[in-house]
C-alpha cells in the first residue's frame, strides 16, 4: 500500500520527495508508528498528518514530530546509514498562533489548512 502527499508549496526538494509513493503507518524502533514516510535516495521525509476537525491538543503533534525525527536518525545511524531525515507537520484545520509558535521555535516545518482528494470539510 501507498500513499500520496498533497503537492505543497516550499523546497524543490520537499515537492520532488512528495512525487515519490510512501509508505503509510511506517513502524520505529521506538515502537511508533509514523502517518507516513518518504524515502528518496538520502532523504527520508516523516509527516505527521492531523485531519481538519482535530482539536487543539491534538494539533500540538508537534513534539511527536520530533521524537519521530530522533527515532529515524537513530535507526539510520544504527544501520550507518548516510540518510538526511527530515519531519513535516500537515494539518486539515487552521494552526493556532500558540501552535505556529511552537513548530517554529523547535524548527518543524508546517502546513495547515491542507486539503486532501475526497476531503469533505466544506472547502472549496
Amino acid at each position: 500500500m501507498s500513499a500520496r502527499i498533497p503537492v505543497l508549496p516550499g523546497s524543490r526538494r520537499a515537492v520532488r520527495t512528495a512525487r515519490s509513493n510512501g509508505r503509510p503507518r511506517r513502524a520505529t524502533a521506538s515502537g511508533d508508528r509514523i502517518d507516513i514516510v518518504f524515502e528518496r535516495r538520502s532523504l527520508r521525509l516523516a509527516v505527521e498528518v492531523k485531519p481538519f476537525h482535530a482539536p487543539e491538543g491534538d494539533m500540538l503533534r508537534v513534539f511527536q514530530c520530533l521524537k519521530y525525527q530522533a527515532a529515524l536518525t537513530a535507526e539510520a545511524a544504527l544501520a550507518d546509514e548516510a540518510v538526511e531525515t527530515r519531519v513535516l507537520l500537515i494539518l486539515g484545520g487552521s494552526a493556532s498562533d500558540d501552535v505556529i509558535s511552537v513548530a517554529n521555535r523547535l524548527g518543524i516545518p508546517l502546513r495547515d489548512n491542507v486539503r486532501f482528494a475526497g476531503d469533505r470539510s466544506g472547502a472549496s
